[in-house]
């Protein structure tokens, strides 16, 4: 039995490292190993556990909320306006990306946390490295070598759009920083500099810059700045020296944007005048509020939002998806499934910022700054119905949850010797 506990475990750590470096580059590569690690992930829970439920799932501040998000779905698409595309969007989507979000947090905190998050973040770093080879190689010639992608006067590597890449980015980024001060053999916040990943971050920094992606770079700024805050509200002195300089970073970052890079310029000095000039947005938006005025409370149904919105149509050009992620789980799950997610991030996030302030741990800090700024990014865009993207956020969220737990149970192991 332990044999195969072990397999298990090894299939499900190397199913997580292939989805964590396909995400960028290839939908059905993150599909399949997803599913691998979920199927074995419950056959070795059916195995080990048979049909004790509560041990499928362990004990954390997230499980009440996502338990919430998932039963208010469920009913949201058993009356939904089409029950068929509300059943692909609770079972396929939804309960995927949940379950993945168990898979990642069990597999770090069962044992061995720290080679095992390194494992993961390893792979995230290759992953980092081939997609700005590819996204220098796209600057170069046009196209990119991953994707045969052109580069369409903004940067988009191997993603659909220049802002699917934007948000990979601005989760990366931070987490990049944060590694560069962390110290795995000791599980610790450090001192130390990894210059090579700090040039990573910078060139990081660099691509975001050709997005153009305003969206980002305001989601970027809010993620930046939250964990700049802690230069004010933290004791630890890792913290304060990372959050400085993630302050001096970002300063940094915009100052040579502005004076070097002429393109970027202009799409700074416009960036109030740009999201005045985004019409289309304005008018989505007024239909994703009408739709939420009809179905307040379950929405339309999971899945529905392409076949209710032509039905709201303001414009001829309009009457498709909002562009803005908050407004399009508000129409489709109603409020209080849109009320369910906050939940879920307000719980990680409150248990997060106690658990920096109390631990001075950067990792944490580095996530919780990236996955800000993607949510920041989200309310002007679709980042929560991009594949590529929710994957990578559940993912992160997983990881996070992780390190929190780790030093819940150091807490209690203190207290109780």
């Amino acid at each position: 039995m332990l044999n195969m506990e072990k397999i298990a475990n090894k299939i499900i750590g190397i199913s997580l490292c292939a989805t964590i470096f396909f995400i960028p580059f290839s939908k059905s590569g993150i599909e399949i190993f997803a599913h691998i690690a979920i199927a074995v992930w419950a056959l070795k829970k059916i195995t080990m556990h048979k049909l004790k439920v509560e041990n499928y799932f362990p004990e954390m501040p997230l499980n009440k909320p996502i338990m919430t998000l998932f039963v208010v779905s469920f009913v949201s698409m058993a009356i939904s306006v089409d029950v068929a595309l509300s059943l692909e969007g609770v079972f396929l989507k939804l309960a995927e990306y949940l379950l993945l979000f168990y898979v990642c947090f069990d597999f770090l905190t069962e044992n061995n946390q720290a080679k095992r998050t390194k494992f993961l973040l390893s792979v995230t770093i290759a992953s980092v490295l081939l997609i700005f080879g590819d996204a220098i190689f796209q600057c170069v010639t046009g196209t990119d070598f991953l994707r045969g992608y052109a580069i369409i006067g903004r940067l988009r590597a191997s993603f659909l759009s220049p802002n699917d890449f934007a948000g990979w980015l601005i989760i990366v980024i931070p987490l990049l920083l944060a590694m560069s001060f962390f110290d795995y053999r000791t599980r610790k916040s450090s001192l130390r500099f990894n210059l090579p990943l700090i040039a990573l971050a910078a060139a990081g920094i660099g691509f975001l810059g050709m997005t153009f992606s305003r969206g980002a770079w305001l989601g970027f700024l809010s993620g930046f700045c939250f964990v700049g805050f802690f230069v004010f509200v933290n004791k630890t002195k890792p913290i304060k020296i990372f959050s400085f300089f993630v302050i001096l970073f970002l300063c940094a970052s915009f100052l040579l944007g502005y004076l070097v890079f002429d393109p970027i310029k202009k799409r700074l000095v416009t960036l109030s005048e740009g999201f005045e000039k985004a019409g289309s947005k304005k008018y989505v938006w007024q239909e994703a509020l009408n739709i939420i005025e009809d179905f307040p409370i379950f929405g339309t149904g999971p899945n529905t939002y392409a076949v209710v919105a032509p039905h709201y149509r303001l414009t001829e050009e309009t009457g498709n998806y909002p562009h803005n992620s908050y407004l399009h789980m508000a129409a489709e799950t109603g409020l209080l499934g849109l009320g369910s997610f906050l939940w879920i991030l307000w719980r990680f996030f409150y248990t997060g910022i106690r658990k920096v302030k109390e631990t001075g741990d950067i990792l944490l800090l580095g996530i919780m700054g990236g996955l800000l700024a993607f949510m920041g990014q989200s309310f002007f865009d679709t980042n929560l119905y991009a594949l590529q993207l929710v994957v990578l956020f559940w993912i992160m969220l997983g990881i996070g949850m992780a390190r929190i737990q780790f030093f819940q149970i150091t807490d209690i192991m203190r207290k109780n010797p």
